[in-house]
């Protein structure tokens, strides 16, 4: 699926075509795969569509985490979560903010040395829009940085 998201972002629309077939081919319902679809979907304008996908994505979400924690993945679960959480905010569904939330907090309080700056930063500022000062404040100081004085 990494590269059919390759070609795709290159413009080689056959090559992506071909790697996506294969990979849907094997693995039908792999939230991954369909995470990168929602994706390649959303950049070509389709958002309704998109959205279809990522739903399902979600619905697929549970067992691709238990496996990659039972794994003792923690990169791939980081990136499974932080997928997780842009996929409820891009939906905007009723509730979202609470499951963005928890998703952030796994991560907040996890051992995910790989998680970056950005991401710390992401997290922080989505707390601050939600009034979880205490989290947004652990966010920022992770991300190397504190709050801005104004927000």
């Amino acid at each position: 699926m990494q590269a059919a998201w390759e070609y795709f972002k290159i413009d080689d629309e056959r090559q992506a075509i071909s790697a996506l077939n294969k990979a849907i081919e094997l693995y039908p319902t792999s939230f991954l795969n369909l995470v990168v679809i929602g994706q390649m979907l959303d950049a070509e304008g389709h958002r309704e569509l998109a959205q279809r996908v990522y739903r399902k994505a979600v619905h697929n979400s549970g067992a691709y985490l238990q496996r990659l924690a039972a794994a003792g993945d923690r990169r791939g679960l980081l990136e499974a979560y932080d997928s997780l959480a842009n996929i409820h905010i891009e939906l905007g569904d009723p509730g979202f903010k609470h499951i963005v939330a928890g998703i952030y907090l796994e991560i907040l309080v996890g051992d995910f040395p790989t998680a970056d700056h950005s991401l710390y930063k992401r997290m922080g500022d989505f707390f601050t829009s939600v009034g979880m000062e205490s989290e947004s404040t652990t966010s920022y100081r992770k991300a190397g940085g504190q709050r801005q004085q104004s927000e």
